[in-house]
């Protein structure tokens, strides 16, 4: 939805988090002392019911300050202290546990993280519990508190009212207004931020979202199992051939990452077998496409 962020940190536009190789591509890391990512206060993120986040990041230090000032990965609030509307997203010292709080003071803890090491966290809300996910176990909680309103932007690693600064790397995260199922996070947390589909790779046309970059091609060979297959990537514009015809004798991933996304920004995939004496018709499919951001723009992805 466009919701571009602006990087800040010391007032002087020099302090600010930095882009570092991360998990995925690239990772923005911040300081620990006032860095953050202001991603406004557009309509799409005034979420007040059902809610969905999930992301990836890596914390090298936690400090907690007292007073209801910890770290924050996510907040949209005007609470200096206490939750008391929007949501958040934090991490306490005691016991290393990430928190998330909404309106009315309401904050529940879901586990503990492990710093200087990569953990994913997803909460889910839909009015009658939260679901948590961390580090590949399920949690769920008979909480039914949804986030509410709020005049103040989207911060990514502090808050909006507040400096409760994150130390470490903030990589992939996901927001949307939408309860999304265990299945989606689950898939989330195997293969990444990106489009899954499922459909015939035959004269297959993708599209590239506006500022990204082409990173992974998933495909899935279902039919049949004896033969190898031909994969060629063209130019969608006039079916010339950008990757030719390499064979590949199995599912898995591709990295498409060297397609340049201005030339390129549509690619056609075609697909046949070789070696395949059955008289069988090729049924090919593909778990999706994935893509990285080229700038700040569209960290934040809103579904």
């Amino acid at each position: 939805n466009d919701n571009d962020g602006i990087l800040g940190g010391d007032g002087l536009g020099t302090d600010i988090p930095s882009w570092i190789t991360g998990r995925s591509k690239k990772a923005l890391k911040f300081d620990g002392i006032d860095d953050y990512i202001d991603c406004g206060n557009d309509i799409s993120l005034n979420i007040s019911n059902q809610l969905t986040i999930a992301l990836w990041f890596n914390p090298y230090t936690i400090s907690e300050q007292g007073n209801g000032i910890f770290p924050r990965l996510v907040s949209k609030t005007t609470a200096r202290y206490t939750q008391k509307d929007g949501f958040e997203i934090g991490l306490k010292e005691g016991g290393k546990e990430i928190w998330v709080g909404v309106k009315d003071g309401y904050w529940a803890p879901f586990g503990q993280i492990s710093t200087k090491k990569w953990n994913f966290f997803a909460i889910i809300m839909d009015g009658i519990n939260w679901k948590a996910f961390l580090n590949g176990k399920w949690v769920e909680k008979d909480y039914t508190k949804l986030p509410s309103l709020v005049n103040k932007p989207l911060h990514l690693g502090n808050c909006p009212v507040h400096n409760s600064p994150f130390d470490g790397v903030i990589d992939e995260i996901w927001i949307s207004n939408i309860a999304r199922s265990t299945q989606e996070i689950n898939k989330v947390y195997v293969n990444g931020l990106r489009s899954i589909r499922s459909a015939n790779l035959t004269s297959k046309q993708i599209n590239l979202p506006y500022n990204m970059n082409w990173d992974t091609l998933i495909i899935n060979r279902t039919l049949p199992s004896n033969s190898y297959l031909n994969l060629t990537i063209l130019n969608a514009s006039n079916n010339q051939p950008i990757l030719g015809s390499p064979k590949y004798n199995d599912q898995g991933e591709f990295d498409i990452s060297y397609i340049d996304s201005k030339k390129y920004p549509s690619i056609k995939l075609n697909t046949s077998f070789i070696g395949n004496n059955l008289g069988l018709t090729p049924i090919l499919h593909y778990w999706g496409v994935s893509w990285s951001v080229l700038s700040p723009k569209n960290f934040v992805k809103i579904y």
